[in-house]
């Protein structure tokens, strides 16, 4: 099958929830082959929790479920346990894209990205944080969807641009009943968790210039806050808000990538919102964001 996602063209053996590539097809960017992967890799400059690195490689395993391999920012072959392919598209379509963008020297933050065609924001946060969420609302509110999760960018002419990603949001139960939306014909994201895979109306196959970063974080108070960050603000709260920074860690990548982020930064409104420690979204929470967006 043949995919476009984050301005990459896709092929791949294994089915996955992606835009269908319907353009010229010659010379994929990437291609994605079930195949057996190595045990383990040569050398190894990063190693943590499920993953190793270097350079140019970088190895997933995941306990009772597969492992992942990607090479090159073009290469990546999947050997999943039996029965359990679902589960390790998952991390296909998280880390394993994660460490490949790295890979490709492409910047790119964990947050979630909607546009009104005049405003094009990153909602960016922790897993946990209500980026998903609070995305969803601003679809209420006419904002059109342009990816979940992974914002990737790209620099034009001094510009940075986001690029269209997976199809689906990921929402939680009480979020879709919230937002009105029938969770009965959605698919769950794995079985036990009361969260699911919503496909807005459509999102556009195109990039659009970034105009405002939204910066979430929970607290325990019943009302949001919303903050305007400047100069070092800006960095100090950002700083950790790249897409797994830890897979880039002594690679050759990391200085160019951080560099990138910093001109990013620099030129980028940034706004800080603490929303209270639920899925819940407060009354107030979207109209006093738009507000202070204006």
């Amino acid at each position: 099958m043949l995919y476009i996602a984050y301005g990459l063209k896709i092929e791949s053996e294994i089915d996955l929830p992606l835009n269908a590539d319907t353009t010229d097809t010659r010379n994929p960017d990437i291609r994605i082959a079930r195949h057996k992967v190595p045990a383990e890799l040569q050398p190894v400059i990063n190693k943590g929790m499920l993953f190793e690195a270097n350079n140019r490689e970088f190895l997933m395993s995941v306990p009772q479920t597969g492992s992942i391999y990607v090479k090159n920012g073009n290469e990546v072959w999947v050997e999943d346990e039996p029965g359990q392919l679902n589960i390790l598209v998952i991390y296909l379509l998280g880390s394993a894209l994660g460490a490949l963008f790295h890979q490709r020297g492409r910047l790119s933050l964990h947050a979630s990205c909607v546009t009104n065609r005049e405003q094009t924001l990153l909602i960016a946060g922790m897993s946990g944080s209500g980026k998903s969420t609070i995305s969803g609302a601003l679809l209420k509110q006419g904002f059109n969807f342009i990816c979940d999760d992974i914002a990737v960018l790209r620099e034009e002419n001094g510009q940075f641009m986001v690029e269209a990603g997976a199809p689906y949001i990921k929402l939680w139960q009480d979020t879709l009943e919230k937002l009105e939306i029938d969770s009965t014909k959605l698919s769950r994201i794995r079985e036990g968790l009361e969260k699911f895979y919503f496909t807005p109306p459509a999102n556009n196959p195109q990039s659009w210039p970034v105009s405002h970063i939204v910066a979430l974080q929970t607290q325990n108070k019943p009302d949001p806050e919303i903050t305007e960050l400047s100069g070092m603000q800006k960095f100090n709260r950002m700083k950790n808000n790249l897409f797994r920074p830890h897979f880039l860690k002594d690679t050759e990548n990391h200085p160019e990538i951080f560099q990138a982020y910093n001109r990013f930064l620099s030129q980028t409104r940034v706004f800080e919102l603490k929303r209270p420690s639920s899925h819940q979204i407060h009354p107030k929470l979207i109209s006093m964001l738009l507000h202070a967006l204006q």
